[in-house]
């Protein structure tokens, strides 16, 4: 028995012994917090603004991309258009620390966000905690977190809020050294079918499964002794 999942984190598995304690970075300042929810807003418009067209629809169904000219012209003569609106986002390789505004900086770049988008891409950033803001998107199903800065394996639990996720990456954070990572992940995420760029196996599944339910009453014995 290795012990719990707290030890586990800690443990360097190419040594046996343990890490030296690092303390996650303390909140920023709100000057801080103020620019990087710009930057990310300014981001997010430009990360999709060659995805959202608007097309002429015309015989047999055809359609021709417009331009804003064009898009009046077509107006004024009531000709059908068809709006063709971005479900994927692209936030990879920046600074960002933190996905607090992201519901609203997704309101400049498509209607509805919390049921349109679908596809996610924040890896190559410096996110340290699932916050309650990437929650808000059910019907995502691919969300990219890798190369990040995640420590703590239990943040995963979280994503257990989004009841479509089938595709997810979290290789390149530091849990990743985590002898249990690739097995807690997958027990932590129903319905996943990628990890890591890579499918899973009826037998992964099942093999987390079986661990998530050991490790879950292990839990539950242990706060029943403190």
């Amino acid at each position: 028995e290795r012990g719990d999942l707290s030890e586990l984190e800690e443990e360097d598995p190419r040594f046996g012994v343990k890490k030296p304690d690092k303390r996650v970075e303390g909140e920023r300042g709100d000057k801080t917090q103020s620019t990087a929810a710009e930057s990310m807003s300014s981001t997010v418009l430009q990360s999709t603004m060659d995805t959202q067209k608007v097309l002429l629809q015309g015989p047999g169904n055809t359609t021709a991309a417009l331009s804003q000219p064009a898009i009046k012209q077509a107006i004024s003569a009531k000709q059908k258009l068809v709006v063709s609106i971005p479900t994927s986002v692209r936030l990879s390789n920046n600074e960002i620390q933190s996905l607090e505004i992201l519901p609203q900086a997704l309101l400049h770049v498509m209607p509805h966000p919390a049921a349109r988008l679908l596809w996610l891409d924040v890896s190559f950033n410096k996110l340290r905690r699932i916050e309650d803001s990437l929650l808000q998107f059910p019907n995502l199903h691919t969300l990219y977190l890798h190369a990040n800065k995640f420590t703590k394996l239990k943040e995963v639990d979280k994503l257990r809020e989004l009841p479509g996720l089938k595709t997810l990456t979290l290789n390149g954070n530091p849990f990743e050294a985590n002898p249990l990572y690739r097995t807690y992940v997958m027990g932590a995420v129903p319905g996943l079918k990628h990890l890591d760029h890579s499918p899973l196996t009826d037998l992964d599944l099942e093999w987390a499964e079986m661990w998530r339910a050991g490790f879950e009453k292990r839990e539950r014995e242990r706060r029943e002794r403190a």
